[in-house]
């Protein structure tokens, strides 16, 4: 026989008192489910409130697409970014002293086309002018390019180079450019490209390669002036050049 341990009375066959100090009301139960469904109903709808000031309201089982598609669209637009922004800073530098050699002869622009060169090699090609152009550079374009380019393309001559495969250069063929440079190269690449010509008159595509490195203290620079393509190959004849035959 059990007994209620608030009022001492025998507990009858369910075994719950009916006093006062052990039932609980159906008031207060009703009462504590009210406040908890409330309660939720409240964050509930700070949620929505939250997610109805940035986008539209969907229908697609109480996810909102539309945000979940502006988060992915940024999340994606970021990853581009930060893809190109690594490419620029860290694949394609060597492309840039081809795309300037290019411009500068285009623009007949001296302070840029020198740039594009290792140090001691554009002091050479500096020279040069200054002693056989009188300092004149559009002289020195002419006789260099644009003579023989507006003959065969009419004038108003224009590039542009679309890069197609680079090799990189053996440390042991590197060494005869940092010779030539006067400057040491960590690292060197043959480039092939597609340069298109277009004048007045005529246009074509050639195919061309340059050679360019990465000199200590001045970033990717040109190693020689581009050539075309089948004119010659300079690490077959590496071993048949010598140094003092370059004006540069």
């Amino acid at each position: 026989m059990a007994f209620c341990k608030n009022c001492g009375k025998e507990l009858p066959e369910n075994g719950v008192c009916e006093c006062g100090a052990t039932a609980t009301p159906v008031e207060e139960v009703k009462e504590v489910k009210e406040e908890t469904v409330k309660a939720a109903e409240t964050v509930a709808t700070n949620v929505s409130d939250t997610v109805s000031a940035n986008t539209a309201p969907s229908t697609a089982g109480g996810l909102d697409v539309k945000m979940l598609a502006i988060i992915g669209g940024a999340a994606v637009i970021g990853l581009i970014i930060i893809i190109a922004l690594f490419s620029v800073l860290f694949g394609g530098g060597y492309k840039k002293p081809v795309e300037k050699y290019f411009k500068s002869i285009q623009k007949a622009d001296m302070d840029k086309y020198i740039s594009v060169f290792p140090e001691e090699f554009a002091e050479g090609i500096e020279d040069e002018i200054d002693d056989d152009y009188d300092g004149d550079f559009e002289d020195y374009l002419d006789d260099e390019y644009l003579d023989a380019l507006e003959e065969d393309y009419g004038r108003n001559i224009k590039f542009k180079v679309k890069f197609e495969e680079k090799d990189e250069v053996k440390n042991r063929d590197i060494k005869f450019f940092e010779e030539m440079a006067d400057a040491d190269i960590s690292k060197a690449y043959e480039v092939e490209f597609t340069l298109t010509v277009k004048g007045k008159k005529d246009d074509d595509e050639l195919d061309f390669v340059a050679y360019v490195g990465k000199v200590d203290g001045e970033g990717w620079k040109l190693l020689m002036p581009p050539y075309e393509k089948g004119d010659i190959d300079i690490m077959d004849a590496l071993g048949g050049f010598d140094l003092d035959d370059f004006d540069y």
